[in-house]
């Protein structure tokens, strides 16, 4: 039986979500993967050229991913992340917000780059068979073995990942929530819904670890090896 929660407020959280999977333990890291991705975007601010190019211009390019299609969907992963920060209501001074350029480097790291895949197909994996849960139909609707092209797949990756990133249980005593970033939802199974619980998002590092489900030793730092690697183009 699977446990469906739905948000009871309209802050951006997710509006169905599945009882979150037990928190992985992180790997050790070495010197270069240490920093959590909140310190690893504060390091890239506009202020040392990263983000600045977020918004307006081309996203960053890495040096081992150097192929034109590898910087083609820069638009599309800019305009699809800014939505999804909008929805969650995260500018870029929140500790949650999600940098473009690290979107880039996590879809180049979970398609290696490969040629069909990044640019006309499941470019996050969303909908591999071999990953598939039963929770990304109840969440998000997915049916398996649908084939989902690059904008599909990182819309809906945005938000399992967020889904991963989450921890969720019971609300206090008296109805309470544990405190800020707490909200509301609903915890249910073959269309019962039921409230007294809660759920916070913890952040991308506990997110992107849980997306890739182990499959990768470190895939967190990863993706941050790529991401710190990169540099935006002169326009």
């Amino acid at each position: 039986m699977t446990a469906d929660y739905e948000s009871e407020v309209s802050s951006g959280a997710p509006q169905s979500v599945t009882a979150p999977l037990p928190r992985p333990r992180l790997r050790a890291h070495d010197k270069l993967r240490t920093l959590p991705y909140e310190e690893a975007a504060a390091r890239l601010s506009p202020a040392n050229g990263m983000n600045s190019a977020a918004e307006t211009g081309p996203l960053a390019e890495y040096p081992a991913y150097n192929q034109a299609h590898h910087n083609q969907h820069d638009a599309m992963i800019r305009r699809v992340v800014t939505s999804f920060n909008t929805l969650k209501r995260w500018d870029p001074s929140h500790p949650h917000y999600l940098d473009p350029n690290l979107v880039k480097a996590w879809a180049l790291q979970e398609s290696g780059g490969h040629a069909t895949i990044f640019s006309t197909g499941d470019m996050m994996q969303m909908n591999n068979p071999g990953d598939w849960a039963e929770e990304k139909s109840h969440y998000l609707g997915l049916s398996r073995r649908t084939r989902l092209k690059p904008e599909q797949s990182l819309t809906h990756a945005l938000h399992w990942a967020y889904y991963k990133g989450e921890v969720t249980k019971a609300l206090g005593p008296n109805g309470e929530l544990a405190g800020p970033g707490w909200y509301r939802t609903r915890r249910g199974s073959r269309g019962v819904a039921i409230p007294g619980y809660q759920s916070k998002f913890v952040g991308w590092e506990t997110a992107l670890t849980k997306y890739n489900g182990g499959g990768v030793a470190d895939y967190h730092g990863d993706i941050t090896e790529i991401y710190e690697s990169g540099t935006v183009p002169t326009q």
